[in-house]
């Protein structure tokens, strides 16, 4: 297992970009896998190398480009077929390997490792991937020979690009509805094609398995035509079916290893060539990404972040039924709350807090505004969270006329232990702002989890779009959805 400092994974300002403690904890899985990989390489002879933003990263950054949250190696067509073939046996059980060969929803021209199928809510990845319960992989490009003879080369280039027309029209026609007559021309159009398809390349297709899959497959296969013998360059070879962009030449992969955070990986010796070749100028920076819109893992932390927050819901409520704790308001009580109700729902010191009297001695009541912070929103944003909630909190402490209702997510148990792995800095930081909040007694500390009571009191909602945002859009009051990258 690697070693990493404890200060590692503390969150920090790098080229202007705040990396956040989920963000240290993602790279460590991920790097966790590449040494599974390295190590099935180094037993084998294969070479692979850093690729992509990868290879970027550690030129340019000495580890990951800050906004960046994936890892990319490439292999040499040989060594890459070789390694599929002894991988699965050789990586640990829990591990998946992913690409067309192995599953029919794998749609890439790569294949992916990763430490697991899914999201591990048991603490058990946790603790073998320093902290992260996400599942973390590594992609795996192919680069396979472009054959010296330019005709050779060409006719594999046109199958190719055929393939990939082929592919399209799939892709077009599961995402667009058809009548009954553009069905029938699509099936008669796409049968032709897929009768010239096996004349040109001899691939059979079958009616149980995927088009797509099968479409991929054959586009892999074809790539593989080429050797190292009869060849100068090496390709990705999706890109070169499309612009026939000569990728790598074979005199640029001599390997050599520079530092990548706190471990050396493989670089082709000529990295500035390879860099040259698919960044021009590499060295200005320009943010083309960012951790909080990359797809799995925000799939993996919406899921993660929904689980736990009705989980916490449920132990606020000891038990009581969560459908009627989170139940739509009636007309009536979207209409107001009246002073001889909230007696009757609410801690004397809320009713102080919400209630005053006017200068006839009648109770009047303040706007009251909910705010709730859950986790998911937290976990994609947890360098900037204690101070984006201090700020907020503090707005709120200088508006006299207004009452902040604050139902602050709070795990506990098992799921307590998992957040600890993964986050420790921001769980800390943030019971110490809830404690502070409680403390002063100027707001409202909602622990109870009865988010039909605050609905009810409750003029407005800010915060999260947490589980309790979609019952609350229904009361029709206003909502605003809180940014944490906007501090102010």
């Amino acid at each position: 297992m690697l070693q990493f400092p404890e200060d590692f994974f503390k969150s920090e300002i790098r080229t202007e970009h705040m990396v956040n403690e989920t963000s240290k904890r993602m790279w460590a899985a991920q790097m966790e896998v590449l040494q599974r990989i390295d190590e099935i390489c180094k037993r084998h002879n294969l070479t692979y190398y850093a690729y992509w933003g990868t290879l970027l990263g550690a030129v340019r950054h000495q580890g990951f480009i800050p906004w960046d949250d994936d890892m990319d190696i490439a292999m040499p067509g040989e060594d890459y077929i070789k390694f599929l073939s002894v991988a699965r046996e050789e990586l640990p059980q829990e591990y998946w390997i992913l690409n067309m060969y192995t599953s029919n929803d794998w749609f890439e021209y790569f294949t992916k490792i990763t430490n697991g199928k899914s999201i591990d809510l048991s603490c058990r990845r946790s603790i073998e991937h320093h902290g992260c319960p996400l599942a973390m992989g590594i992609d795996i490009f192919p680069l396979y020979y472009i054959p010296r003879d330019e005709e050779i080369a060409e006719n594999i280039r046109k199958i190719l690009s055929f393939i990939q027309q082929l592919e399209g029209i799939v892709i077009h026609r599961e995402e667009h509805p058809e009548t009954e007559e553009e069905k029938q021309q699509y099936d008669l159009e796409m049968a032709e094609n897929l009768v010239e398809l096996e004349r040109i390349t001899g691939y059979k297709f079958v009616s149980d398995r995927p088009l797509r899959t099968q479409l991929l497959v054959l586009f892999d296969q074809i790539s593989r035509i080429g050797t190292a013998e009869d060849s100068d360059y090496l390709t990705t070879f999706y890109h070169y079916a499309r612009n026939k962009d000569k990728a790598v030449d074979k005199k640029w992969l001599k390997l050599i290893q520079i530092p990548f955070e706190n471990i050396m990986i493989n670089a082709p010796e000529d990295y500035d060539s390879v860099l040259r070749k698919s960044y021009g100028n590499y060295q200005v920076i320009r943010k083309i990404n960012s951790l909080e819109t990359h797809n799995a893992e925000k799939h993996q932390t919406h899921y993660m972040g929904e689980h736990l927050e009705l989980v916490c819901l449920r132990e606020q409520n000891k038990g009581k039924d969560l459908d009627e704790t989170m139940r739509d308001l009636t007309e009536e009580e979207k209409k107001g709350i009246s002073y001889a109700e909230a007696k009757k729902e609410l801690p004397i010191d809320w009713i102080n807090m919400i209630y005053v009297p006017d200068d006839n001695g009648n109770f009047v009541k303040k706007k009251v505004i909910l705010y709730y912070t859950g986790i998911e929103a937290m976990l994609l944003s947890s360098g900037h969270v204690i101070q984006k909630i201090k700020n907020v909190l503090e707005t709120f402490k200088m508006t006299e006329d207004v009452v902040l209702w604050w139902m602050p997510f709070q795990p506990k148990g098992e799921h307590m232990d998992l957040l600890k792995y993964y986050v420790p800095e921001l769980l800390k930081d943030y019971a110490e702002l809830i404690n502070q909040f409680r403390e002063q007694g100027w707001g409202i500390c909602d622990e109870s989890g009865n988010v039909t009571r605050a609905m009810m009191f409750s003029d407005a909602y800010y915060g999260d779009k947490g589980v309790i945002a979609p019952t609350y859009k229904r009361t029709g009051k206003p909502m605003m959805y809180q940014d944490y990258q906007i501090l102010s």
